[in-house]
């Protein structure tokens, strides 16, 4: 007979509402790691058709989504893609960083859909009793889904916590704001944490980029070619140019560019990794005469 795992405690701050009294409470509670997983509803490749949508998606994704699913795997904790299916056949954002032991469901058009039942069912079997949520459109779709907040809390069975900061507000026109969607879920559902809470409450330490590159010549006769090094720490996974002409971008970690006009060219760099990203760009940083 197989020993069961040993427990691992961590003490999570979140926050609630009183709706007696109207103000927010805050309470540490104890979690453990065995019994918890991560809810993640909605993460499409292709979203409503508004590019403040997709900066904000993809904002979130690397700055807060991202880390708080690294940091939550980190200690042991299952992932779970659970969405709605995507018609478009967009799948899964591929700003989403995904790992061979995270659960996803499989839909007929690349998306990802079970049913609350087959979540329900699935939770049980891996004794999960706890669940932290986080996901797009925070409204709609992280409590409104067939699977999201408001439809699992009815079950009773579950501790529900949202990364409040690690949603991606969207208010269409006739819907609730954010603020009052999230106040609702902490009056009714459940609690609220944040990315900085999870760390805290893991003792984990994050390795979040900082952008810095410098390159082997700043003025030249056009045509020239520029050779760029990438110089950032932390940990970085990827790296995403633009090179200020007009050019395509390149996501090499040190680029060779060829300038083929004289001008002066603002260069930018953005270093993205696994705890976040962050951004450099250098005016006038290239002078071709």
């Amino acid at each position: 007979m197989t020993a069961p795992p040993l427990s691992r405690l961590i003490q999570l701050n979140t926050r609630g509402y009183n709706q007696t009294n109207h103000s927010y409470y805050y309470l540490d509670q104890t979690l453990d790691l065995n019994h918890t997983a991560m809810v993640i509803i909605d993460p499409w490749q292709y979203c409503i058709n508004d590019p403040s949508w997709s900066i904000d998606t993809n904002y979130n994704v690397v700055n807060y989504l991202n880390p708080a699913a690294n940091a939550l795997r980190s200690g042991g904790v299952q992932i779970i893609i659970a969405s709605y299916d995507d018609s478009t056949g967009g799948g899964v954002d591929s700003n989403i960083t995904l790992s061979p032991h995270d659960k996803i469901w499989t839909g007929v058009y690349g998306g990802v859909h079970p049913t609350p039942k087959e979540l329900e069912v699935y939770l049980d079997s891996m004794g999960i009793t706890n669940l932290i949520y986080a996901g797009y459109a925070t409204n709609l779709c992280l409590v409104n889904r067939p699977v999201g907040v408001d439809t699992i809390a009815k079950t009773g069975k579950y501790n529900i916590i949202v990364v409040r900061d690690c949603t991606v507000p969207h208010n269409l026109p006739g819907t609730d704001s954010y603020n009052n969607t999230i106040r609702d879920v902490e009056e009714y559902n459940g609690t609220t944490t944040t990315l900085n809470d999870i760390w805290r409450a893991l003792d984990y330490t994050p390795s979040i980029p900082v952008a810095e590159f410098r390159s082997n010549l700043t003025t030249g006769m056009a045509p020239d070619t520029v050779e760029f090094t990438d110089q950032s720490t932390g940990k970085v996974t990827r790296w995403e140019w633009n090179f200020g002409d007009g050019t395509n971008n390149t996501t090499s970690q040190n680029p060779t560019h060829t300038y083929m006009n004289p001008g002066s060219y603002t260069v930018s760099l953005w270093a993205i990794g696994e705890d976040g990203s962050n951004g450099l760009t250098k005016i006038s940083y290239i002078n071709i005469m």
